[in-house]
């Protein structure tokens, strides 16, 4: 991963993406790179091409991998990554952690039942929360502004629970 993230000539960039398509063992390594370089996250086709990776990435069998795919999408104001975030949401507390801020940040709701510090069975409700939401929302769902979302983060972040 560091060699892709090394990578400063964008046509290289473009080229890498375009191979790296190809081989879904490299499709985490892409994902986790693409907001290396603020030239990167300008490039409509190199992010054009990382979103492709990600809405293929969220099928992978493995958790991780496909997490760091919901977590691009998401990140990006990617809808498709919603419910597979949501669904590895409880996984451990790193994933519920950056699935959380994410979460947050997307819809500007801190209305979950569960702070920062969870235990297991917390983020399992978490996870039972937002999937209710998802359901509740996702007809109407639109991103909420950065403003927004930053402030719902800041209130969860400084919750007791």
């Amino acid at each position: 991963m560091t060699a892709i993230a090394g990578i400063d000539d964008i046509g290289l960039w473009r080229q890498a993406a375009r191979e790296i398509i190809r081989i879904p063992a490299l499709w985490a390594a892409l994902i986790a790179s693409a907001d290396d370089s603020r030239a990167r996250q300008l490039d409509p086709i190199f992010q054009g091409t990382a979103t492709a990776v990600a809405r293929r990435g969220i099928t992978l069998a493995d958790r991780a991998a496909r997490f760091e795919a919901a977590l691009f999408l998401v990140q990006h104001r990617d809808t498709t990554g919603m419910r597979p975030l949501i669904e590895l949401l409880s996984d451990n507390r790193d994933t519920y952690t950056r699935g959380m801020m994410a979460l947050l940040v997307a819809t500007g709701d801190d209305a979950v039942p569960v702070g920062p510090s969870a235990s297991p069975g917390d983020r399992a409700r978490a996870r039972l929360f937002w999937e209710r939401w998802w359901d509740d929302h996702r007809a109407a769902f639109r991103f909420a502004p950065e403003d927004r979302g930053q402030r719902a983060l800041q209130r969860w972040q400084t919750r007791g629970h």
